[in-house]
This record gives C-alpha cells, structure tokens and sequence, in this order.
C-alpha cells in the first residue's frame, strides 16, 4: 500500500471514535492474548496506535496486481448489498469491520461474465481505506 493510502487510514482512526469492544477483541487476537470483553472503556493512544500498526502490517502486502483469493486472506466481503459487480466489489478489513475497502478489479478469464467473482481477478486500482459502521445481513 502507498504511504498516502496508510497516513489516510491512521489519520481517520485516530480522528475518529471507534466502538472499543470491537477493536479490543481485534487487538487481542493480534497479540495472541486472550480478548476480555470490556465495556465503556476508551481505548488508549499506545493501545489504538498498536492496532492500527498490525493493520498496515497486514494490509501493506495488497498491491495492484493481488488476486482476489489473496485478497481474502485479509479482507472479506462486506455484508450487505455491497457487491456492485465483478469489477467492484466492497471489503472489510477481518480483524475489525468498521475498516472498509471498495476494490476495483481486473477479471481474469471470462471477461464478459461482468456479474461472477473469480479468485484469479486482480485488484487493478488501489482504493483508500475508509472507517464506517458495518453492515449486516
């Protein structure tokens, strides 16, 4: 991932609030340490800054030219109605779905099937990450 992409992603968690549970039970699983649930605690700065540390760390290997099954070793597909097409497709991050990605891919064999995910597609542009409530189905 560019360096950009990455000072837009730290730059929205650290302005933005996000649900403590969820984070502390992905940071835990980061560290190996067993998740606690906590509740109606504020996540401190070291704690938010290791987290999105080991995001980066896992999502600096997406480059344009990644397949989509590689693709999902990090990222899965966001629930809801966010599949646009075969070319476009939103992701969230699988440590934590508050961070989404909208994809653009390159489809690789069938090229007329517009509607038909493929794990040989290739990310063809690299998107911003964003932060949003998840969806679910």
């Amino acid at each position: 991932m560019n360096l950009p992409v990455a000072r837009h992603l730290v730059a929205i968690a650290c302005g933005l609030s996000v649900c403590a549970t969820a984070v502390q039970f992905s940071l835990a699983g980061v560290q190996d340490r067993p998740a606690a649930p906590v509740k109606n605690r504020q996540l401190t700065a070291e704690e938010m800054n290791e987290f999105m540390e080991s995001v980066l760390r896992d999502i600096e290997p997406v480059r344009v030219g990644t397949t989509r099954q590689n693709l999902l070793k990090v990222f899965e597909p966001a629930a809801g109605l966010r599949l646009l097409s075969r070319t476009q497709v939103t992701y969230v991050y699988r440590k934590c779905n508050y961070i989404h990605v909208d994809f653009e891919f390159e489809p690789v064999g069938e090229p007329q099937n517009k509607s038909h995910p493929r794990p040989q597609d290739k990310v063809s542009k690299l998107p911003v990450p964003y932060i949003t409530r998840p969806a679910f189905d």
